[in-house]
């Protein structure tokens, strides 16, 4: 529960963060502890999937899971998909200015 308590207060802040990430590039590119503290954001995001991979979690009959293979099936159909696209670097995708 600390952990979940801990990443998502590293969320909010990533919520506060982009937009000025979006705004300004040239500024931030320029700033290189803002860079280091984006990537440290980034690697804990990185750190919450491979968690999410072995934390067991209550299904719909309130039974414990946690067989790993029943997790990460479980978790594969669910969130994984949202919490990686979270943690590629856009700027993989977008063309050069």
């Amino acid at each position: 529960m600390c952990w979940d308590v801990f990443i998502s207060l590293v969320l909010m802040v990533s919520c506060f963060t982009t937009p000025f990430d979006l705004a300004f590039p040239q500024i931030l590119e320029e700033a290189p502890a803002y860079a280091a503290f984006s990537s440290a954001m980034d690697v804990l995001f990185l750190v919450d999937i491979i968690i999410n991979f072995f934390s067991a979690y209550e299904d719909e009959y309130y039974a414990t899971q946690d067989d790993f293979k029943v997790i990460a099936k479980t978790y594969l159909r669910g969130w994984f998909i949202v919490d990686l696209l979270a943690i590629v670097p856009m700027d993989w995708f977008l063309p050069n200015k």
